[in-house]
């Protein structure tokens, strides 16, 4: 079939025959074909049925067509219930009355959303069925078979998807469960205006998140500031927000502002900063603020379960939509792109070849709780790359004494209450290993036991977890067996 439309696509009439099959299948009196016009910015028709394609090209964000390529998530709507002003406005330039809509995303080879086949008002009945949707996917799949060639390219593009390629150097790195999620997220909220509040442990790629939302969004050519909450007192900080003219709520007009470390924020700053949210405007001054809002908190020390820190409505507020981002030994899957990635970043910093990490180097990276997450990781890199200046095969931790691991933070996390963990004369494997240990039997009690959702969440398998329950298990039997025998040879 895909070769067929193909093949025939490109032939004339044979898209207008297309959506004249569309409308028989699924009962309706009209349909469009929409493509971007990155150029223009626009949605246009390439094809409309039963009227005027030329009728037919507006704003790439606007209405329902504008929302399911923007979002990639498909509609069905019946006007009467759900009011629809966009469209509205397109009736009276059309002179039709769309009574229901049911609307689906074109892609193209590369699985970029091109833009989208729409069909309106369903014959005798209110809105269009559940069994209509699935038929309008197939549908909207030989649709993308079409046009599956198309792919604009445009430096004017405000849809950062078609932007000419560029060096990302804001990436998302990694390809676990909880980081493909992440994904779907960035592109669900990108284009929304609404507050998003980031929730992650030190070091988890906080701001990285939500400097991507920014630039991958509808917001990213306009300016993006990150406000610190943290160490900074209090006239500095009203000083930065609530200065007619200078405050970054007005210069950042269109854009971005990150309120980083939000829970340090003193409470009398937040009030004055929710009612300026509110008013959309600074006291004494004529410029109404328009700027999309990222918050950033840790979890490291629970503040943000703790709602007493806080004003509250700036607390609802910021609650409207949460992403939690998950600490890297939950995501461990992720560890051995990470590592790819900085080492490529750091050895053409250094100007050096590509260098690689032996096998049982690999396996302690693997194996380490990284407790500073993301942010541990690359620094470790970096020394590593540093150490091995002419190596291209790293198997070396580098120099006596070199911290390329904090242990000192693992410490303070509570590795002296492990047993045997806090020992130096022990293999640093043995040691991540008892580590992991008392990490996994933690996540099971989290669980209630069931070992299967603790192995999920914890980004491994079910397997994978009993082979390190066991792994550690040994160790600790012969740590506590050597521990026995220096004892008996003590009471001899």
């Amino acid at each position: 079939l895909f070769k067929d439309i193909t093949q025939f696509g490109n032939k004339e009439k044979f898209v207008e025959s297309m959506l004249e099959e569309i409308t028989r299948i699924l009962n309706a009196q009209r349909a469009s074909i929409f493509l971007i016009n990155t150029e223009t910015n626009e949605l246009e028709a390439v094809a409309a049925l039963g009227i005027d394609k030329s009728l037919l090209k507006f704003d790439y964000r606007k209405g329902m067509a504008g929302s399911v390529f923007t979002t990639g998530v498909s509609l069905n709507i019946d006007t009467k219930q759900e009011k629809v002003k966009f469209s509205e406005e397109i009736d009276k330039v059309t002179g039709y009355e769309t009574k229901s809509i049911i609307c689906c995303p074109i892609t193209n080879r590369e699985d970029k959303i091109i833009g989208v086949i729409e069909v309106l008002n369903k014959r005798n009945e209110d809105r269009f069925t559940a069994e209509d949707e699935k038929t309008m996917k197939v549908l909207a799949l030989i649709c993308s078979s079409v046009f599956h060639h198309y792919n604009p390219i445009s430096e004017r593009s405000l849809i950062r998807r078609f932007s000419t390629p560029y060096d990302r150097e804001f990436a998302l790195i990694g390809r676990s469960q909880p980081t493909s999620e992440i994904r779907k997220m960035i592109v669900k909220l990108k284009d929304l205006d609404c507050p998003v509040w980031f929730k992650g442990e030190e070091g988890t790629g906080k701001k990285l998140l939500a400097k991507i939302m920014h630039v991958e969004g509808k917001r990213g050519l306009s300016l993006y500031h990150v406000v610190n909450c943290k160490g900074v007192d209090d006239q500095s900080l009203e000083e930065e927000l609530f200065t007619p003219g200078k405050s970054v709520l007005e210069k950042c007009q269109g854009g971005t502002v990150v309120f980083d470390h939000i829970e340090y924020m003193p409470h009398h700053i937040q009030q004055q900063l929710y009612q300026v949210l509110q008013e959309r405007r600074i006291a004494n001054s004529h410029i109404t603020i328009d700027v999309r809002l990222f918050f950033t908190s840790s979890l490291e020390n629970d503040f943000d379960n703790t709602k007493a820190i806080f004003y509250p409505p700036l607390y609802q507020f910021m609650g409207t939509t949460e992403i939690h981002l998950q600490p890297l030994r939950k995501r461990k899957q992720d560890i051995d792109d990470l590592i790819t990635y900085f080492m490529k970043k750091e050895c053409k910093k250094q100007g050096f070849l590509l260098k690689e990490l032996a096998p049982q180097i690999k396996e302690q990276f693997m194996n380490y709780p990284w407790p500073k997450n993301a942010t541990e990781l690359e620094r470790a890199i970096e020394r590593l790359v540093l150490y091995n200046p002419k190596a291209h095969i790293i198997n070396d931790l580098g120099p006596e004494g070199a911290k390329v691991f904090d242990l000192e933070k693992v410490n303070s996390c509570g590795l002296d209450e492990i047993p045997f963990a806090d020992n130096p004369k022990l293999p640093l494997k043995d040691r991540v290993a008892l580590v992991e240990r008392e990490m996994i039997f933690a996540e099971i009690k989290r669980h209630h036991g069931n070992k299967s959702k603790a192995a999920i969440a914890m980004g491994m398998s079910r397997e994978a977890l009993r082979k390190k329950l066991l792994q550690s298990d040994e160790i600790l039997d012969l740590l506590k067996g050597e521990e026995q025998t220096e004892a008996d040879k003590k009471v001899a």
